[in-house]
């Protein structure tokens, strides 16, 4: 599972009592569930604001461009799987 914490993509690692978010390089970290930072199992819309996310796919920022378009539903997945 995802979750968006302070506007950046995370991996949930765990969820008891407090979310413990993990990010590429593998560094986790605790989170009050109450954090208004903290968004759980996010949304494309919220996924594709999220501020490393041609880091977290491993896309340019051209590819990251069109994948925050295809996240939005302005293009289809086919459009964006178009080599570029």
């Amino acid at each position: 599972m995802k979750a968006i914490y302070d506007g950046r993509i995370h991996n949930v690692a765990d969820a008891d009592v407090e979310i413990v978010l993990e990010d590429k390089a593998g560094k986790q970290f605790a989170v009050d569930f109450g954090d208004e930072r903290l968004i759980v199992d996010p949304t494309d819309s919220e996924v594709a604001n999220a501020s490393n996310l041609a880091e977290w796919y491993g896309v340019d920022d051209e590819r990251a461009k069109q994948l925050r378009l295809m996240l939005q539903g302005e293009i289809t997945l086919e459009q964006w799987r178009l080599p570029r």
